[in-house]
């Protein structure tokens, strides 16, 4: 059974503590552990199909979305939160009651009218580029979409002499032949340490082990894969990286 009550008789408690202590007003100093290297913001995630439109953040709190491009139309969700992020299947598709209105698709799938005023297009992401010999990609897209990110159009995908289908995840170590242009790369994804098309708790597990000095990477490509955030060196700040992509708090990007 849960005591509501214990919440009330710690903070009477604690007070009491700094009563006592003379410390009431004085100011408190906590420490907060951090990881090495950890990004300044993480974008919110969201669970909508990307395939479908144009991704847009909401710039406003209370924004209201409606039935119908009007201010007179039944209100289906109110938007509370900065940044979180809606399809635009249509923009600026109707001008009424002073406001242009953009259809939208959230992310719990309710489809409506939000006024255009309150969103902003999110940065187009890159999902694959080419370095050198290699494509650096992030995780969890498959041979299409990378061969149409790169804008290559006649290509061969294979792992271990093996050929990989469109439909099929790409993964560290992977070779691509752009047959058009008689030219090979090696597939560095980022977050898959060991090759499996996957950023998993084996992926964190390994890279754990490297920063411990337990285990040492020996193939420039792995490196390239554990080095997310690309400052040269692989240490707990691309294990939190790994570990939010795991937890899908937030997703790798290049």
């Amino acid at each position: 059974m849960t005591n509501i009550q214990d919440p009330t008789s710690q903070t009477s408690k604690l007070y009491n503590t700094y009563v006592n202590a003379n410390i009431i007003n004085e100011k408190l100093n906590f420490i907060i552990p951090i990881y090495n290297n950890m990004p300044k913001t993480n974008k919110l995630p969201t669970n909508i199909d990307e395939e479908d439109g144009k991704m847009y953040y909401m710039t406003g709190t209370g924004v209201r979305v409606r039935s119908t491009p009007s201010t007179s139309g039944r209100i289906l969700a109110t938007m509370n939160t900065l940044d979180e992020k809606v399809m635009v299947l249509q923009r600026k598709c109707v001008n009424a009651d002073g406001y242009d209105w953009d259809k939208v698709r959230l992310s719990s799938g309710v489809e409506g009218y939000i006024a255009s005023r309150y969103l902003a297009p999110c940065e187009e992401e890159k999902k694959a580029v080419i370095e050198g010999n290699n494509v650096k990609a992030i995780p969890n897209i498959n041979v299409k979409t990378m061969a149409n990110e790169l804008g290559i159009t006649s290509y061969e995908v294979t792992k271990d002499g093996k050929k990989i289908e469109d439909t099929d995840k790409i993964g560290t170590g992977y070779k691509l032949k752009d047959t058009k242009n008689n030219k090979e790369y090696t597939l560095v994804v980022l977050g898959d340490l060991n090759g499996d098309g996957e950023v998993n708790t084996g992926d964190s597990f390994l890279i754990k082990q490297v920063i411990m000095e337990v285990k040492t990477l020996t193939d420039d490509n792995v490196k390239r894969a554990a080095d997310i955030n690309g400052d040269g060196a692989i240490n707990t700040g691309d294990s939190f990286i790994i570990k939010k992509q795991i937890m899908e708090v937030s997703n790798i990007e290049l």
